[in-house]
C-alpha cells in the first residue's frame, strides 16, 4: 500500500526500468507506479515481466511490459 503523500508524485512522468522482472528492478518499478509515474518495465524474463506487469495493471497502475535484451 503506498504512502498517501507519494500517490501523485511522478503523475505525468514516464519512466523506464530495465531488470524489472524480479529484485530491486521490481521494487523500483512497483514504487514508480506507485507514484503515479508511467512505467516501462523492461527485462528478458519475458514470462516474469508479464506476470508481475499483469498483477500492477490490475491494480490501476500504469504499467507496460517489454520484453528486451540489452546486453545486444
Amino acid at each position: 500500500m503506498p504512502d498517501a503523500k507519494y500517490a501523485n508524485l511522478l503523475a505525468g512522468r514516464k519512466v523506464l526500468v530495465t531488470g524489472a522482472a524480479r529484485g530491486l528492478g521490481l521494487a523500483f518499478a512497483t514504487a514508480i507506479a506507485e507514484a503515479g509515474g508511467t512505467v516501462a518495465r523492461a527485462d528478458i524474463l519475458a514470462d516474469r515481466v508479464n506476470e508481475s506487469a499483469a498483477v500492477l495493471q490490475a491494480g490501476g497502475f500504469n504499467v507496460e511490459p517489454l520484453v528486451l535484451d540489452l546486453n545486444n
